[in-house]
Parts: structure tokens; sequence; C-alpha cells
């Protein structure tokens, strides 16, 4: 793996091996049901995903989704593609959703098994995965949760919380965050488990090497996982044609060599979202 001074990657094929002439996977992070469905014609319109495309539809905070809407969209969706709905938990309390101010908990729950129960109905392939966000507070939970999943035949993946926000990530990785901040995030967050990024940074980007896949953010916009000074917000319904859209991947790629921290922000990422069941045996 080549890397610049700056510890970061400069060969862009070096961390994405598609080399597909279209996009084999695309994962979209919330937004309206609408919009879900533009997205998905636009992409297809376009010829920028095959026709066997999986889809990932990551739903963080299922109350704001009416249940027929997103099994309508599932089975939709299911007709043409392979689709993995996503259902995000933050914890398996009231408690622990009071602490992230997430809402109501058995509102939560109950609305998940409306959605899992519609698609059971509707009898389309569609894998139901439960996705645990870890905090420190809600470890003590995540038995409960699995044996939620467990009775309901779905899959479960526990992933630790982090910052939303790259900006954030920089200035934790350069030791810029206030004191005061630090510790407050500390009692929520975990960060022990990014030592696995400094066990040598070459290792780390051939172990995360992965196929590239379309990252459509809630307001639809191409997401870019690489650190930006200014964030940049373009549509991914504004891209004419595949080419268009990997050259734009590949600009902020190179931009992105050359920016203290992106290489350590996209590694964090990707440890951020690794499976930990096996640290809860579940």
């Amino acid at each position: 793996m080549k890397c610049n001074e700056l510890g970061n990657p400069v060969e862009y094929g070096e961390i994405y091996t598609s080399g597909e002439e279209k996009y084999r996977s695309v994962n979209i992070d919330g937004g309206s049901i609408e919009m879900i469905q533009k997205e998905i014609h636009h992409l297809e319109e376009k010829g920028i995903i095959s026709q066997d495309a999986e889809i990932a539809l990551e739903i963080r905070e299922i109350l704001n989704y009416d249940p027929d809407e997103l099994c309508g969209l599932t089975e939709k969706l299911c007709r043409t593609h392979g689709v993995k709905l996503k259902l995000f938990l933050k914890g398996f309390s009231q408690r622990s959703y009071d602490r992230l101010g997430a809402g109501g908990f058995e509102e939560t729950l109950k609305r998940a098994e409306e959605v899992m129960e519609g698609i059971r109905k509707s009898q389309v392939d569609c894998e139901i995965e439960i996705v645990y966000l870890l905090y420190q507070f809600n470890m003590c939970e995540v038995h409960a949760a699995a044996a939620f999943v467990r009775e309901r035949k779905i899959g479960f993946y526990c992933r630790f919380a982090a910052f939303e926000d790259l900006e954030m990530k920089k200035k934790y990785l350069a030791l810029e965050m206030p004191v005061g901040d630090l510790i407050r995030y500390s009692e929520g967050y975990f960060f022990t488990y990014l030592d696995e990024l400094e066990n040598g940074e070459e290792t780390s980007y051939e172990t995360f090497r992965q196929e590239k896949a379309i990252q459509i953010d809630g307001q639809g916009n191409a997401v870019l996982e690489w650190y930006e000074k200014e964030p940049a917000e373009r549509p991914i319904c504004s891209f004419s044609d595949k080419r268009e859209l990997d050259e734009y991947y590949k600009e902020n790629f190179r931009a992105a060599s050359e920016e203290p921290y992106a290489g350590k922000v996209w590694l964090w990422g990707q440890c951020e979202n690794k499976n930990r069941n096996e640290l809860f045996r579940v």
C-alpha cells in the first residue's frame, strides 16, 4: 500500500477493488420514501448501477417512517434487487433512549415489529438486520436486544457508535478537542478500539480493502468518505453517468491525500462499522 508523508494512501485503486462496469452496491442512509425511490430510479436509468445491485437501506430513525410505506418501498425494490433493511437501535431501554434524547423506546420497538411483520406478509426476499449502536451506557442491554432478534430470526449487528461529523473526528485525532468535550464524549462513546489504527496503517488499509459502493445520505447527496476542509454536497441525481460519479470520488480522494488525518478518519469509519458481536458472544 503506497502512502504519502501524511500516512494517507495515494492510489485510489488500492483501496477500492471494484473494476466492474457498473456499481453493484448502494448504501442509502435514510431520507424520505419519495427521495429513495427517485434515487434508485435515477441510478438505474443512467446505467450507474447493475441490474443485480445490492441495496442497503439504513433506517436510523424508524419513527420517522410510516410502516406501510416503508414495507411498500422494500417490496418494490426486492422485485429487481437484493435488499438489506437495516433497522437501528440505540439501546434496549427507555433509560438509554432518554440519555440520547432519542424518543420513545417502546414506540421504536413497536414500529420495528410492524415493519418486520409487513415484510414477512409480503413474502419478498428481504434480509432484515438490527444494527445495535454500542455506547458505554448500553452495553448491559446487548443480550436483551440479541434475544429479541433471535426470537424473530433476523440478523443482529453490534457496532460502535461514533461521531457522525468528520470535523469532530479530525479534532479528536489532532488533539484539538477541548478537554471538557473530550471528558463528556468519553462517558458515552468508546475510543479504545482506535488503537487498531495505530497498529500499522498500511496493514489497516489492506484489512479494510473493499468493493466500492455508492453512499447516499439522508439529503440525497453522494457521500464522500474522505475528510474535506469544506463539506461537499452534490445530489446523487445530478450525476449523468457512472464516469462522472467515478471522477467525483477520485478527485475527492486525490484532494484528501494531501489533507492531514484524512486516512485515519477513513480508517476510523471502517473500524466503527466493524461487527463486534464476538465481544458479547451473540
